[in-house]
C-alpha cells in the first residue's frame, strides 16, 4: 500500500485506520467483487428460467463453484481485470472477459459462456453493485458503529443523571442541568437520526440500456420481463425501481447521504485536550502549550477554563464567570 503522504485524501491517510471496516464495500476490489457477484447471479437466474430454453439450470456444484469464484476473489484477481479495462477501456467489459476464462473451464458452463452479461447494459450491473454497497456498508459497519455510540451516550445519561453541570439559556448562564440530562439529549437525538438512516429504501433495476427491456423483449418476446427483473432484484435484498432511463436515477442515495449528514450534525462534539497538544487552525484551542490548566474548547460550556482547570472540591464555590459570565482570574484567557 502506498505512503499516507502519497494519499490523495485524509481517507487513505490520516484517517485510513478509522476508515479501514469501510474498504471491504467501497474500494476499487470491493467494487469489482460486487459487479462479479452480479454477473453471477444473472447467469444463475437466466439458467434456472425454464421459458430461456438455451440454458439449462447449474448443478448444485456449479453453483458452489460460483460461491467459491466470488469468495476466493482476490486482489491479484482484480488486478488481472483492471489490466483487461487498460485494453477494452471499459470497466464492466472487463469483468465480463475475465469472468467467462474463469467458467470457460466448467464443462457444464461453457454452453452458457455467451449469456453472461446477457441483455444487461453496464449500468444494470453498476446501480445493483452501487446499491450492495450502500446497503451493506450500512447493516454491517455504520448502523453497528452508531448503535455502539447510542449505547454508549445512554450508559454516561444513567452513570451521571445526578452529576450538575451550567446550564445555558440565550448564550447567558441559566438554571442548572445534569450531565447525564445533556447525554441523554445526545442519545435520543441519534437514535432518532439511526431510524432514518435505516429506513431509506435501497433500489436497484435491470432493465436494459434504455429502461424498456427493448434486448430483452428482442431475444425472447413473450416473457414477462419486468416481472422476472423484479424478483431478481428482490432476491439481491433490494427494492425494485420499474421507471427509469438508462441509468437508475440515485434518488435513494441522495437521501441516505443526507440522512447521514444529518446525524453527523446530530453527534456531540467530541474534544480530547491534553498538555502539549497543537492547535488546530480549523477548531479553537483545546490546550495551550505550557499552559495545560486553561483550557478552551467549543465542546464544553464557555466557563472559567481556569476554574475548570483547576479540579475544585465538592464544596468550591463557582468563580464569577459562572454567575456573570465574565471571569476575573488572572490566568483565565476569558
Amino acid at each position: 500500500m502506498p505512503s499516507p503522504l502519497a494519499a490523495l485524501s485524509p481517507l487513505d491517510g490520516r484517517y485510513a485506520r478509522t476508515a479501514d471496516p469501510l474498504r471491504d464495500h467501497f474500494s476499487e476490489q470491493a467494487l469489482i467483487r460486487y459487479r462479479l457477484r452480479i454477473e453471477l447471479a444473472w447467469l444463475e437466474a437466466l439458467a434456472a428460467e425454464k421459458e430461456i430454453r438455451e440454458l439449462k439450470p447449474f448443478s448444485p456444484g456449479t453453483k458452489k463453484a460460483f460461491v467459491k469464484l466470488l469468495k476466493d476473489f482476490s486482489e491479484r484477481d482484480a488486478e488481472h481485470i483492471k489490466n483487461i479495462e487498460a485494453q477494452t477501456n471499459h470497466d464492466v467489459k472487463a469483468l465480463e472477459y475475465w469472468l467467462k476464462a474463469k467458467l470457460a473451464k466448467n464443462a457444464e458452463v461453457q454452453r452458457s459462456l455467451e449469456f453472461i452479461h446477457f441483455a444487461a447494459t453496464s449500468e444494470d450491473i453498476n446501480n445493483l453493485a452501487y446499491a450492495l454497497m450502500f446497503a451493506e456498508s450500512r447493516d454491517k459497519a455504520m448502523l453497528p458503529r452508531l448503535d455502539q455510540l447510542i449505547a454508549a451516550l445512554r450508559a454516561l445519561a444513567k452513570k451521571h443523571a445526578a452529576l450538575p453541570m451550567l446550564s445555558r439559556t440565550h448564550g447567558q448562564p441559566a438554571s442548572p442541568t445534569t450531565l447525564g440530562k445533556e447525554m441523554a439529549n445526545f442519545s435520543q437525538r441519534l437514535a432518532r437520526a439511526r431510524a432514518r438512516i435505516a429506513r431509506v429504501p435501497v433500489l436497484g433495476k435491470m432493465n436494459g440500456a434504455v429502461g424498456n427491456y427493448n434486448a430483452h423483449l428482442a431475444a425472447y418476446p413473450g416473457f414477462g420481463w419486468e416481472r422476472f427483473c423484479q424478483r431478481f432484484v428482490e432476491r439481491l435484498g433490494l427494492e425494485f425501481n420499474p421507471y427509469t432511463t438508462q441509468i437508475e436515477p440515485h434518488d435513494w442515495i441522495a437521501e441516505l447521504l443526507d440522512a447521514y449528514a444529518g446525524c453527523c450534525a446530530t453527534s456531540p462534539t467530541s474534544c480530547r485536550c491534553r498538555a502539549g497538544s497543537a492547535t488546530s487552525r480549523t477548531r479553537p484551542r483545546c490546550a495551550t502549550p505550557g499552559r495545560p490548566s486553561a483550557i478552551r474548547c467549543s465542546a464544553m460550556p464557555p466557563a472559567c477554563a481556569a476554574w475548570r482547570g483547576s479540579r475544585p472540591t465538592a464544596s468550591a464555590s463557582p468563580p464569577t464567570s459562572m454567575r456573570t459570565g465574565k471571569c476575573s482570574a488572572k490566568r483565565c484567557s476569558r
